[in-house]
């Protein structure tokens, strides 16, 4: 026969059941560092994209370093590299043929732009390691049957043996 469960706030550690409240800011209206028109249209896509998710609201005026550097590193990334594509193959100095440089170019920028997307929390991991699945977990039901809900846990404090001090 299980044993019956503890409810919400009666663990030793008063903080255990509690739900904290995720306080996001007021979203910032940001303009892009300079015209659209420079912009390559997949990286366009990208900016509006993102500032029409709930991730975008952790952004503060201070975080917009990251950000433009994410999009002018993404766009620099996307142009580069279709203007590699247009010649892949260029001759070297010893008159080989060798990859376009413009290839490892677009390759840095690439890079960097995927480092500013896992500090702003763009893709799916990258949100989890946030903790913005918090947002999820709090506007799901309260009936979902969580630990803090006084659902099922493998944790009971009365098997705890330090607790026997007979």
């Amino acid at each position: 026969m299980p044993r019956s469960k503890k409810p919400p706030g009666t663990a030793a550690d008063r903080r255990n059941g509690r739900r904290l409240p995720l306080e996001l800011g007021t979203p910032i209206v940001v303009e892009l560092p300079r015209a659209r028109e420079e912009f390559h249209r997949i990286a366009l896509a990208a900016w509006d994209g993102y500032w029409s998710q709930e991730v975008a609201a952790t952004v503060s005026p201070a975080d917009l370093m990251v950000v433009y550097t994410w999009i002018e590193a993404y766009n620099d990334a996307l142009t580069k590299r279709e203007k590699a594509d247009e010649t892949p193959l260029v001759t070297g100095s010893m008159g080989q043929l060798v990859a376009n440089p413009l290839y490892a170019v677009a390759q840095a920028q690439m890079t960097l732009a995927m480092q500013c997307a896992r500090q702003l929390g763009i893709g799916g991991r990258n949100r989890v390691d946030l903790g913005l699945a918090l947002l999820d977990f709090q506007n799901r039901d309260p009936g979902a049957g969580s630990i803090a809900d006084g659902g099922d846990s493998d944790v009971d404090d009365d098997d705890d043996p330090r607790r026997d001090t007979e």
